[in-house]
This record gives structure tokens, sequence and C-alpha cells, in this order.
């Protein structure tokens, strides 16, 4: 890379993660981060293990990696949010170096261009600015499933092999302990790896397959461990309650969609952003135009993206209820799956102008839809009025008037920012209290559950410490802590306001 082309990469890298920075410490917090955060606070600080010790819908990496992370910072949600950027931002620059040099005997302005397109296209596309910065296990598993993929492409191209597919196996397996739904990307790579590339025998594939399954297994041991030490526990907190309760639930709330309308929402929502949509257009587009040469219909990157698209697919509409981070993890395949192409053309000749028109274009457009979360930077001047910082505040201010008990609320973020304890049973809250109504009493009692039915029996002897209330938004939010409301009546609780907008109730002694 020449002087000026360096200086580019930094200041567009450095703008970017900036970016990132500024939308993660000023958007408000989403409900569904309060899950991973307690999970890993519950680890880090007490010891309790998810499904063993208290219910938690999904894999269990991501709380493993927050409980490292806790372990040196009370600040859970700054941490938490800035891990999240970090993964998306690695992602980001390991995509745009596998596009950079696969063009590696190019023209450098049009290298550059391509390249740039590229990042741009993953770093402002809406479903990725939507999702990326949260405190979910989306980022993580994302960058370890691209990863998985990158590796995977060198398996290919290495003659020593070997370790890039146990690489790829154990970063495929990383990413399903923290995600389930990037389970169905394991059929995906054990057909290349079984199938390609054709020009080798049927027993170094057979060997290459058994590595790729060798650093599955190794990546699967956090997972493993967990459900030897309570297999039932493990069994329902991933499965039955994402299945069956999880259905139950959602249809008595009216929002269960079967598959016709999961895939009408990916029309009517997703596409109908024009980021989304440009993006998905030049990858047909030139997908299109390349599998029409014989020879690249055998590259084996490329078929590996092909058929790694459906697998993603059905992880993302396999929730009960769509929702547009559900398909975050498509976007860095659909630019990856744009390197293969890009690199036949630039190799026949002739079109690096049509590509640049068309990568330019592509760009622009997702940029523009996205243009207005540039308006977060000024934000970043201003580190007390950061989300993150808001919360821990809110959390400090509980810990000065809460009494010696855990404190009772469907936000388990806040007080376990100023150290104090929660219920564990309502670490995955809201969820585990608003389904809790689906259990019977003896899978409740088996699996640790609090509900409205057992509310007050799971709280004695002593009192809650204090109660906490306000953190749902919108009427059916409000109306699940309904119930808390009705429990701080009968205890005589007053009233104190929190920093981020909360109640607390604590007791008059």
């Amino acid at each position: 890379m020449t002087g000026k082309q360096i200086a580019l990469t930094v200041a567009m890298s450095a703008l970017m993660l900036l970016v990132l920075c500024a939308i993660a410490m000023s958007r408000g917090l989403n409900v569904d981060e309060h899950q991973f955060v307690a999970s890993g606070a519950l680890l880090a600080r007490e010891g309790f293990l998810p499904y063993r010790d208290y219910p938690f819908f999904h894999t269990p990496n991501l709380p493993l990696v927050y409980a490292l992370l806790f372990r040196g910072t009370d600040y859970l949600l700054l941490s938490a949010r800035l891990l999240s950027v970090l993964c998306a931002f690695l992602g980001l620059i390991f995509i745009s170096r596998a596009m950079w040099r696969s063009l590696s005997g190019h023209s450098g302005t049009f290298r550059v261009f391509i390249t740039g397109s590229a990042a741009i296209l993953l770093f402002s596309n809406p479903v990725v600015l939507y999702s990326c910065w949260r405190a979910w296990n989306h980022p993580l598993a994302t960058l370890l499933a691209t990863t998985a993929v990158l590796c995977l492409w060198r398996a290919l191209d290495d003659r020593k092999a070997g370790r890039w597919y146990f690489a790829a196996g154990l970063l495929l397996s990383l990413a399903i302990g923290t995600r389930l739904t990037f389970a169905p990307l394991g059929l995906a790579f054990a057909g290349i790896s079984l199938f390609l590339p054709a020009q080798i025998d049927i027993r170094t594939r057979m060997r290459n397959a058994l590595l790729l399954a060798a650093g599955g297994v190794i990546g699967a041991s956090p997972m493993l461990w967990l459900f030897a030490l309570d297999a039932r526990a493990f069994i329902f907190n991933n499965f039955t309650w994402n299945g069956s309760i999880s259905e139950l639930y959602q249809r008595a709330a009216v929002k269960y969609a079967g598959l016709g309308s999961k895939l009408f929402y990916i029309v009517t929502n997703v596409l109908r952003n024009p980021g989304n949509l440009a993006l998905l257009l030049l990858f047909l587009t030139v997908q299109y135009a390349a599998l029409r040469q014989r020879e690249f219909r055998r590259d084996p990157r490329n078929l590996l993206v092909l058929v790694s698209l459906p697998c993603l697919l059905i992880g993302a509409l396999a929730p009960a209820v769509p929702y547009d981070q559900y398909f975050y993890e498509v976007v860095p395949f659909l630019v990856l799956g744009l390197v293969p192409p890009v690199v036949a053309f630039a190799r026949a000749g002739g079109l690096e102008r049509s590509l640049c028109w068309g990568f330019g274009a592509a760009a622009l457009i997702s940029l523009f839809s996205t243009g207005q979360d540039f308006r977060y930077m000024r934000k970043l001047a201003t580190p007390s009025r950061w989300t993150p910082i808001v919360l821990h505040r809110a959390g400090m201010e509980l810990a000065q008037i809460a009494g010696p008990g855990p404190v009772l609320t469907l936000a388990p973020i806040t007080p376990l920012e100023g150290r104090l304890r929660i219920y564990r049973a309502l670490a995955a809250s809201p969820y585990a209290w608003i389904t809790a109504g689906f259990l019977s009493e003896e899978q409740r009692r088996q699996f640790g559950f609090i509900g409205q039915q057992n509310l007050a029996s799971a709280l004695e002897p002593r009192p809650p410490g204090a109660i906490c209330t306000g953190s749902q938004r919108g009427n059916q939010r409000r109306a699940e802590e309904t119930m808390l409301l009705r429990y701080k009546d009968s205890l005589g609780y007053i009233s104190f306001g929190l920093a981020n907008g909360e109640t607390a109730w604590v007791s008059q002694h």
C-alpha cells in the first residue's frame, strides 16, 4: 500500500469506529440486552451458571465472555456495548482485507475503490447499524461465523489446509455456542469439506472433514460442560422454551408469525429500506453475471457463500416473531459473496468501470439510508450523557437507598450497575417473567421461574431491598409490571426517581 492509501484506510477506519461508538453510547437501552448482561454479572460476581441456577434462553458463550469482562469493571453496559462495537469493527476489517487481498494483482485505484465501497456497504447497512453495537449475541456470533468462512476459504487454497479446517470448525462451533441460529451453517461447512475441492482425493476430503469436526467438538466444550451439569435444564431453556413455550406466549400476545408472514416481513420491512435493497440487488447482479461463466460455477469459495446463505436464512426465520436484527448475520455474508465474482470479472478484464459504477451506487444508497446516524457523533463530547453512564449512575443511586435484600425488577441491569443483588430467576427478564404463566407449577419449580402465580412465596421470607419499575415502555410493557406495583403496595414502600427515569420503591425504615 502507498502512503496515501494507508492514510485513507486509517481515516476511514477511524471514522467508522467513532460512528459505531457514538451510536452505542447514545441510543437507549433495549429490553433484550438485560438477559445477556445480567447473566454475565451473575457468573462474575456470584458464580451462578445459566440453566443450572436460573433460566437463560440462549446458548451460553456470550455470558461466559461477559463474566470475564465484568471481572475487571463495574460499568456493565458500557463494556458490553464496546465489546459488540469491537466485534462489528473487526468483522468489517476482516471482510475488507479479504477483498483487498483478492484484488492484489489489479490496479491500485480499482482495488481501493472496490474495497472501500464494500466496506461502506457493510458499515452503513441499516440492519448492521441497528444491531451491531447492542449488548446482544448477534455481533460476537456473526464475527465468529464470518471468520470461520474466511478460514475455510484459506483451507480451500492452502496446501497445509488441515489447520484451517480445524480453525473453521472451532470458530463455527463457538458461533453456535453464542447464538443457536447459526447451527444450520454447519451443514454448509460439512458439505464443502466433504465434496470440495473436487481435484483432491476422497481420503484427503475425509481427513479435512474430521479436522473440521474436531475443531467443532472443542468449540462446543462450554455448551457440553453446561449440558453435563444439568441436561434437562439445558434442553428446556434452549429448545422447549424457544419452541413450544415461546410459541404459546406469542400466540397469546397475537404476535406469532408463520413462514409466509416472516417472508412477507422481509419484503415489507427489511427490503423496504433502500440500503438493504441496494446490497441485495448488487449481490444478485454480480452473482448472476459471474455464474454465466461455466468455470466460475466451480469456484469453491463462491459455492461456500451460496450454500451458507440459505442456512443463515433458516436461522434468521427460526424465531417465532421476525425482527430486523435476526437478519444481521446475513449482511456480512452478502458482502463476502461479492468477493469471488469481482475477482473473476477483474481477471477477465474490461468490466472494471461497470463494477465501480455498481459498487459506488450501492454504497452511496446505503450511506444515505443511514446517514442520520452520524448525528450521534456530537454526543461523544459529553460522556455524562451517554446511555451506559446514565444507567450506571442510576444503579449507584439505587445502591444508596436500597435495603439489604435483592432488588425485584424486570430490568436487572440497573441494580447490577450498582453492585446490588437481583433475584436470579428474573435475570432473563422480562421474558422469564411473562412466560412463567405458560409453565406448569412443576416446571416453574424445577427450572427456577418466578411468575405472578408464585411471586410472594418465591420472595419469602425476606422482602426485596427495593422494587424497580418504569423501565418498560408501551402499554403492554407497563402491564408486565402491574404485579410488581401491587406487591410494593402491600409492603408500603415509598418511591424515589432514578437518573435513567426508573422509579425505585424502598422501605420507609
